[in-house]
């Protein structure tokens, strides 16, 4: 008993001394905001089979005077077959299989003459550039440009004794009215191609919490966005289109699953800062000290220790905050019954290994520790506690991604979109507490694409 008061001021000197003010948990941090700049990859062939769903099959009909004697000439323009999409020197084209239907109505010495029953009729492809952009309520707006029609025969028509080139006529006439036939695409792209619902959709869809851990504790991952911007990038590859995507949020992970009760909605669209292929995310990750006991019951209530001949176990454990310290109070029993208070403070190494180092400690009605020094004591319940609660975080973040792609499968959104993610760095940003949790905030770098499938904005605007 003598030598154990005798070292007893020393001990508690030296482990006093250990308490840093730089080691103590401050409060809890803001998050910074994480960046996600990512390509959205829209096939070529999904985009033209979307077209072709929603593009009628008559492109124009309408008839105009050929002369003052008031001839006229009546066309009939239909699509026959699948509209082909093409990127040729950086530049979206469409080819359409086209038939030209022709009536002609002379008057020949007053009396009027037609073919109205055998309408003249010549197979050609029309071809034309499309321009696309997003407006400020994410709806995709056509620009087409009317640039060649080609006839797979030649359209010439011998009628009531009088040879007519109709190409040239046909050409002529269209050339007139190019921007009625253009206006007409567009109108019909326009209202059938819905980027904007779809748009808002992934948007709302995003935000809900998604599973990323079951044991010892559920865990899920939370999205707040705070901006959503786009717009159509340069085009990089034969059949593919590019939309740029920039995405700004809060991502934060937690054991309880509730979102918010609203979602944010879709705000007006504006340009993307950056358009590099990057993700740079701040995930905070927030566990109440209710949880941190749960999850350490399970990794050490029950558990038997042995130091120098002498065992126990810790029955139970309490956490709560105290002057910039977790204070875990532990339970002991067998050989050494009582009460064992440590004062801790967690760590994350560049390994990603989560362990926590105890600075001081208290005994508080322990019997049969006299048979071994404070000191030892100390040593041994560290130890034990310290080895069986550090926790390996690499394996859990390294399969951060592969979580947020199997919840992804069994969404509505693996109807619409196939995401490519890679979360390759990671490194300790943060942490902290308040009364009743601690805060861990991360950095995470990575890239990711999302590549749409067919038919994902094909709808009615008007069904909004």
């Amino acid at each position: 008993m003598k030598s154990y008061l005798r070292w007893l001021p020393i001990s508690l000197l030296l482990l006093s001394n250990c308490k840093s003010d730089e080691e103590k948990l401050s409060g809890i941090s803001p998050v910074p905001i994480s960046f996600i700049h990512l390509k959205v990859k829209i096939p070529i062939k999904g985009l033209e089979d979307g077209i072709n769903n929603v593009l009628g099959m008559q492109l124009y009909d309408g008839g105009f005077a050929l002369d003052k004697n008031l001839d006229s000439l009546f066309l009939t323009i239909q699509r026959t077959g699948a509209i082909e999409l093409n990127l040729v020197g950086g530049k979206l084209y469409v080819e359409v299989p086209l038939d030209v239907a022709s009536v002609i109505k002379k008057k020949v010495l007053g009396i009027a003459l037609n073919n109205i029953k055998n309408p003249f009729i010549f197979k050609a492809r029309a071809r034309m550039s499309l321009d696309l952009e997003i407006n400020e309520k994410w709806d995709l707006v056509c620009h087409s440009k009317w640039e060649e029609l080609q006839w797979e025969q030649k359209p010439t028509v011998r009628l009531f004794g009088i040879e007519l080139n109709l190409g040239a006529l046909v050409e002529d006439q269209i050339s007139k009215n190019i921007k009625l036939v253009e206006t007409s695409v567009d109108h019909v792209l326009d209202t059938k191609i819905n980027m904007n619902q779809s748009i808002a959709q992934v948007y709302g869809i995003s935000q809900n919490p998604v599973q990323i851990a079951k044991k010892p504790l559920a865990l899920f991952l939370k999205n707040t966005p705070t901006d959503f911007r786009g717009i159509f990038s340069s085009l990089e590859s034969s059949d593919t289109l590019i939309f740029h995507l920039e995405h700004l949020s809060q991502f934060s992970i937690s054991p309880t699953m509730e979102g918010p009760t609203i979602g944010v909605s879709l705000g007006a669209r504006r340009d993307p800062m950056s358009t590099e292929s990057h993700l740079s995310l701040f995930t905070e990750l927030r566990m109440s000290f209710v949880d941190i006991e749960r999850t350490l019951e399970a990794l050490i209530v029950g558990q038997k220790f042995n130091f120098e001949g002498i065992e126990g176990s810790v029955k139970s454990i309490e956490i709560r905050p105290m002057d910039g310290f977790l204070n875990w109070r532990l339970t002991i029993e067998g050989d050494l019954a009582g009460t064992i208070q440590l004062f801790v403070i967690p760590h994350i190494d560049d390994e990603l290994l989560l362990r926590f180092s105890a600075f001081d400690y208290e005994l508080s009605e322990v019997t049969g520790w006299a048979k071994i020094t404070d000191w030892a004591m100390h040593d041994a319940i560290e130890k034990y506690v310290t080895n069986k609660t550090s926790v390996d975080l690499a394996p859990f973040l390294n399969q951060l991604d592969d979580k947020i792609l199997e919840a992804l499968k069994k969404s509505t959104l693996s109807q619409k979109m196939s995401l490519d993610l890679h979360l390759n760095k990671f490194k300790s940003y943060s942490k902290g507490m308040n009364n009743e949790e601690m805060q861990v905030i991360f950095q995470i770098e990575g890239s990711a694409d999302i590549v749409l499938k067919p038919g994902i904005f094909v709808g009615s605007k008007s069904a909004k």
